[in-house]
């Protein structure tokens, strides 16, 4: 880790300050692995509302942590001076002793015959005009408690203080334009009302200023502007020469902010310039003889080259080499003043910087790994990448050296296997689910109904109850207490049929007339059907009843048992067959797994949609309901019309007790009927819900398909458009002028 830097104010006056402060925040970024020190304190103040510089372009922000996106101005960091100052303009206009503070310099009469109302409002610049740069400060100090300026001065003092304790002087750096007119119309009082407010807070400081020069501008603004901006820089520097040079601790020069009646605070508000204003002023115009920078963009030339000539006065390396220069210089320019009269002493300031961008490197890296690393798990078609986003367009399903078979094939091998699915989430690992008798059917079915989908709806409609039960079965080697508890109740209902549960007349004891017993005989016959299958709705169908309840439990278990044994076999697939060989397994899988579940929904879709017409068909299964429906009223009329008669020839049983059989094996035949139906509605309702779960899944994984791989905000475009920022931001530092980058990453 980096020593930190020296403690230290750095504050930009205007668009030209605030640039630099940017770049001042982004080269402590990249010193400080991407941490901003908080011994620094970082402001700019401008009579704009918005910060004007960002650098770095892309949607990413920079923050903390991270080693790209365009650095922009904390909350803390940047603060707009100024509002609508038409009200002060008039009242200082109108001779007023308690505005002499304002008129005794601020033009106000000849600005108001002469200037648009539009220059007083303060939001967006001071319109080239020096006095309206220093008026925002006025504007905003008429209300020192909410002022801009004092609350974020005091907050960067209190700030360093707690950071660091400021044992020594503090280096305050102050940078602006001395060519426009909110820099060069505040650095006289940012000065003064710095020293003031540090002295109040029991700091010491030593200010230095970093003034621009109009001519720094050349390839910025035209020769035109440049000739403009040359006036105004001129009657800066005479102010400026006048305020370094002054120093009258008896007297003093009067610095007065607040209106006669504000007494709050007057040894801020109300005071007298008694020392110079500034330790050491730098004025920098760009020319030099090697690598000048006068006919550079500001962005590219002198702001970054001021910027590293700062952060390299704040290196921990350089400190006391730095103090010991401030010192030095300043007793060389009391013995010249001494020798050679008074006169103001500016420097030049410059620097050229070989950088090695670590941290870009290093995050050029760490991306191409990330990408590397998703190419790999996702195995994404790199031929077919869309050409504007450059996201894959679609994923491989058949890279993972683990599953070299279809999904076809998977999902047959998954569904007829006998095998049980281990529970890799069981620590013990002795946990696992077996295979239900429904699911090889399945895929029987399936693979019955894409040869001869005809043949598939007439094994569905004719199959037996008994048929349905078995299919739902557990397997022989399931040991699962609940769903042998669950059979054991199924199978003693399925016991119960109307042979055994209603007697004919010679079954009973004592033995019934059958003249009377057949209306006993039907109404048991028709009670023990509703019972156990419900009543008849309008489609024919029965409705409720104790074996549909008891089905309905057993179903219940059978989709436990395929969500719990489908989980194991997700986990499986996900995080790979062999534990020694992690990276292997996980290759592809996600595509891979989302194929399977592809599959799975188009089988159980297609079974999902057999059973329905199975269960529903409207021509032929209620023709048939009918149908037996009618045969069994035939035979129980039949057998009231055979109740008083006796044998025939006297042999053998009555036709009365024979038309009771025929009666009873009829309406067996219905209520098999209706047990197969419910069966089959059983089966298609636990299909549904198992086609519900897939998809409920693969909706899931498709969410984390976009999220890591197919949404544009997803990480695989996250990643491929951070790696294209950090590149294309290494390419745009190269532009900069006044520094040279080291591109070789060895």
């Amino acid at each position: 880790m980096t020593n930190p830097p020296i403690p230290a104010l750095i504050i930009g006056l205007g668009g030209t300050g605030a640039m630099t402060v940017i770049r001042v925040k982004e080269q402590l970024l990249n010193t400080y692995d991407n941490e901003l020190p908080n011994t620094v304190g970082l402001l700019a103040l401008d009579t704009s509302v918005a910060p004007l510089s960002q650098m770095g372009q892309g949607g990413e922000i920079r923050e903390d942590g991270k080693g790209f996106g365009a650095v922009t101005f904390g909350p803390r960091e940047f603060g707009h001076i100024g509002g609508n100052a038409k009200t002060i303009v008039e009242r200082a206009s109108n001779d007023d002793p308690s505005q002499a503070y304002l008129s005794n310099w601020l033009l106000t009469k000849w600005y108001r015959k002469h200037l648009p109302e539009t220059l007083y409002q303060l939001a967006d610049g001071a319109g080239q005009y020096r006095q309206l740069g220093r008026l925002a400060l006025f504007r905003d100090l008429a209300s020192p408690n909410s002022a801009t300026f004092v609350n974020l001065i005091r907050a960067k003092l209190n700030e360093i203080r707690n950071a660091s304790g400021a044992a020594r002087a503090l280096p305050v750096f102050i940078i602006g334009s001395l060519a426009g007119g909110t820099g060069a119309g505040l650095f006289l009082d940012t000065a003064y009302l710095v020293r003031k407010m540090a002295a109040d807070a029991r700091f010491e400081v030593q200010l230095r200023g970093y003034f621009l020069l109009p001519d720094a501008f050349g390839a910025t603004i035209t020769s035109n502007d440049v000739s403009k901006a040359k006036q105004r820089a001129y009657a800066a520097i005479r102010e400026m020469s006048r305020m370094v040079l002054f120093e009258d601790p008896e007297l003093g020069y009067p610095m007065i902010y607040r209106e006669p009646s504000a007494s709050d605070n007057p040894q801020l508000w109300k005071s007298k310039l008694q020392t110079k204003l500034y330790d050491l002023v730098y004025l920098i115009d760009g020319h030099r003889e090697q690598n000048p920078l006068d006919t550079v963009p500001l962005p590219l030339g002198v702001t970054p080259s001021v910027a590293d000539s700062i952060v390299a006065f704040i290196d921990s390396a350089a400190g006391e080499y730095q103090r010991a220069y401030v010192v030095n210089l300043s007793n060389k320019m009391t013995a010249r003043r001494t020798s050679e009269g008074d006169m103001a002493f500016v420097g030049g300031a410059g620097a050229y910087t070989i950088m090695l961008p670590i941290q870009q490197i290093i995050e050029g890296w760490a991306f191409k790994l990330g990408r590397d690393t998703l190419n790999d798990l996702l195995t994404p078609d790199l031929d077919s990448l869309d050409p504007s986003s450059k996201l894959p367009r679609q994923l491989h399903a058949d890279k993972n050296p683990e599953r070299g078979i279809p999904p076809q094939k998977e999902i047959e091998n998954l569904l007829k296997s006998r095998n049980p699915i281990p529970d890799p989430s069981d620590p013990d690992g002795r946990r696992n689910f077996y295979p239900t008798g429904l699911w090889p059917k399945l895929y029987d079915w399936y693979d019955l109904r894409l040869k001869n989908e005809g043949q598939l709806l007439g094994e569905l409609q004719s199959k037996p109850a008994q048929q349905w039960v078995d299919m739902l079965l557990p397997g022989a080697s399931d040991a699962d207490r609940e769903a042998n508890r669950l059979m054991q109740q199924v199978r003693q209902y399925l016991e119960h049929t109307v042979l055994n549960k209603v007697q004919i007349s010679d079954e009973t004891d004592p033995k019934n007339d059958p003249r009377d017993d057949h209306k006993r005989i039907h109404g048991e016959a028709q009670a023990f059907m509703v019972a156990q299958l419900g009543r008849r709705n309008a489609n024919g169908q029965r409705e409720g009843g104790i074996l549909r309840d008891k089905l309905g439990e057993f179903s219940a278990w059978q989709l436990r048992r395929f969500r719990d044994a489908f989980q194991a076999y997700t986990l499986l697939q996900l995080n790979g067959q062999d534990p020694a060989k992690p990276e292997i397994g996980r290759i592809g899988k996600l595509p891979w797994y989302l194929a399977i579940l592809d599959e799975l929904d188009r089988l159980l879709s297609a079974l999902q949609t057999a059973l329905t017409n199975a269960v529903t068909n409207a021509g032929k299964m209620v023709a048939v309901r009918n149908n037996a429906e009618t045969g069994w009223e035939q035979a129980a009329k039949h057998m009231e019309a055979e109740s008083t008669k006796g044998a025939r020839f006297g042999i053998g049983r009555s036709d009365a007790l024979k038309a009771q059989d025929a009666y009873r094996v009829s309406a067996q035949g219905v209520f098999d009927m209706y047990r197969a139906d419910l069966c089959r509605e059983i089966v298609q309702g636990v299909v549904t819900e198992m086609r519900d779960y897939i998809r409920a899944i693969k909706k899931q994984m498709e969410v984390w398909k976009r999220v890591l791989a197919m949404d544009y905000n997803g990480m695989y475009g996250r990643v491929h458009r951070a790696s294209q920022q950090v590149a294309s931001e290494r390419n745009r530092q190269n532009e900069i002028a006044s520094r040279t980058y080291i591109r070789d990453e060895t």
